[in-house]
């Protein structure tokens, strides 16, 4: 927690997280004082209420009879009582908030940018089309993404530029371009970020750019779900979350049918750069020009 202020990346994508998604998990923050404040018997309550057996769901793969398991879990597990309330409410997640330009004053000689937006659930029509948009802008789905190759490799101003696009199944996941350039390069790499956007979504995609990042996606699946842990675990998520058995094949299967007309119609309706929130970690005063030609700047004061 003490390092995360020093990191301007780190900095940067807990504080998008926060803007995006205040009321959830991913954008909690949890200070010093208040990791501090913590007892045991505050993580022993914690605990006995949302570790019970009401909604939890038991997956089991491997050369075992049913009678065995099922007597295996009897002795396991029969003594677990519940606790007498309902399932948890998930909360609702609150719309994100109107596009600005968001600050962080940092005296540092780098800048970290990051431009984020709410996108879908994991089983949402959109989802596969998203994946392969991210992996071609960003998601190093090939050697060299679009965004590596233009502020990388072409222009020299990024240390690091990347996208990702995390899917959530309980909520709405996030869409988010990261990059670390030089302070004097901000407002152009902003633009440059914006155009990569742009691009994406105007300009047709190449059909050998889609099938190189179709078969990276082919072939990191096949990875994810190798062992029989990895089987289990995708198993108790999709019936966690009333996924259908057969999701994650499907999943595939749609990844593989996509045009390049699908992923940019996918791209137009979520990843609009209007859509995304620009936040900037770094020193205004050596910035090439003032963030407020990108917007309406709001300042963010670090707890």
């Amino acid at each position: 927690i003490r390092r995360q202020e020093d990191d301007l990346r780190t900095l940067a994508r807990r504080e998008l997280y926060r803007l995006l998604a205040p009321d959830r998990s991913t954008g909690a923050y949890v200070p010093e004082a208040l990791l501090r404040s913590f007892s045991r018997d505050d993580v022993v309550a914690f605990h006995r209420r949302h570790y019970r057996p009401e909604g939890a769901v038991a997956v089991v793969t491997g050369d075992i009879d049913l009678e065995t398991l099922q007597d295996q879990l009897e002795r396991t597990f029969g003594t677990w009582q519940p606790s007498g309330g309902g399932p948890v409410a998930l909360p609702t997640l609150a719309e994100g908030p109107e596009p600005k330009v968001d600050h962080v004053q940092k005296q540092a000689t780098q800048s970290a940018i990051v431009m984020g937006t709410l996108t879908v659930t994991i089983d949402h029509p959109d989802a596969p089309a998203l994946t392969v948009a991210n992996s071609i802008l960003g998601g190093a789905g090939v050697l060299q993404h679009r965004l590596a190759t233009e502020l990388r490799l072409r222009r020299g101003l990024a240390y690091i530029a990347y996208s990702e696009l995390p899917l959530a199944r309980a909520f709405p996941g996030h869409f988010a371009v990261i990059v670390l350039t030089r302070a004097d390069a901000t407002a152009r790499v902003i633009e440059l970020m914006k155009a990569e956007l742009r691009r994406l979504i105007d300009e047709p995609i190449p059909a050998e750019e889609l099938e190189a990042n179709r078969q990276y996606i082919f072939n990191n699946a096949v990875f994810q779900y190798e062992t029989p842990a990895d089987v289990v675990a995708m198993r108790a998520a999709a019936e966690l979350f009333g996924l259908p058995p057969d999701h994650y094949e499907r999943f595939v299967e749609r990844v593989h049918s996509l045009t390049p007309e699908d992923v940019q119609a996918a791209a137009r309706r979520w990843l609009a750069p209007d859509r995304l929130i620009p936040l900037v970690v770094g020193d205004e005063d050596q910035f090439d020009r003032p963030l407020d030609v990108f917007g309406e700047v709001e300042s963010i004061v670090l707890d």
